[in-house]
């Protein structure tokens, strides 16, 4: 099995793979699956506001196109918002999958009351139309944020007090038996989280965006399946003029 990880942010000394993301994601891959990890060549360093989605996405189609004409089997983009998921879905016939989708699937099978903790209070607005057009509006309970930016949780003491404190006060507030973090960039702090809330007697599952998406799409290829096109308007990528 080959699985092409995109990235949808360019490559910077900020956005480069942090210690210990790739063995990260091979450990969620079935032993002996090849991947690769691509960045794009053109947009933000972080994902946060409709205009960054909407730059980042011509890119993803073109990787999306490519990836699928190079044999690769599936292809997860590595964000939270699932930017591009859809448009991809429309000019590829392997499996797309980004973040939101896989981890609410997963949340919805472990709880009843479900909360996202997102990035920045913009982030969290624009999970607000992602939510209200998915299938699990209403299990969720609240739509939370960190108020800290994609680049500042890689202050690891500041995100992971800030991510603790408020996985408490949700579970305190709507007795949330979920939470699922907002972002793929939060993979890094998940066991230290799980840890401290643990030892601090916080009682709720913790889903990680990054290893869900990645596990759900290697089962969609295990097993043979794709996105269904009953619903997706197949696109002709090729009469699209590239510059």
């Amino acid at each position: 099995m080959r699985i092409k990880v995109i990235v949808p942010v360019i490559k910077t000394q900020n956005t480069d793979l942090m210690d210990g993301e790739y063995e990260y994601i091979e450990s969620s891959l079935p032993p002996g699956t090849e991947f690769d990890i691509k960045y794009l060549d053109f947009g933000s360093e972080s994902v946060e506001s409709v205009t960054e989605q909407s730059f980042a996405v011509p890119e993803i189609l073109r990787i999306a196109k490519k990836s699928e004409e190079e044999g690769f089997d599936g292809i997860f983009i590595d964000c939270f918002a699932d930017p591009g998921v859809f448009p991809s879905r429309e000019i590829v016939r392997i499996p797309v999958v980004g973040g939101f989708i896989p981890s609410m699937a997963l949340a919805s099978t472990l709880g009843e009351r479900i909360a996202i903790l997102a990035t920045s209070n913009n982030f969290r607005k624009n999970l607000e139309k992602t939510v209200r057009s998915s299938a699990f509006e209403d299990s969720i309970v609240s739509l939370n944020n960190l108020d800290l930016t994609v680049l500042e949780l890689l202050d690891r003491d500041k995100a992971l007090s800030r991510l603790a404190d408020s996985c408490k006060d949700i579970v305190k507030r709507d007795n949330a038996d979920v939470i699922v973090l907002g972002c793929t960039v939060m993979y890094y702090l998940i066991d230290d989280l799980k840890d401290r809330l643990r030892y601090e007697g916080c009682r709720v599952q913790i889903i990680e965006p990054k290893r869900s998406g990645l596990k759900m799409l290697t089962l969609m290829a295990e097993l043979n399946l794709t996105n269904s096109m009953n619903h997706i308007v197949s696109a002709n990528y090729d009469k699209i003029k590239k510059h």
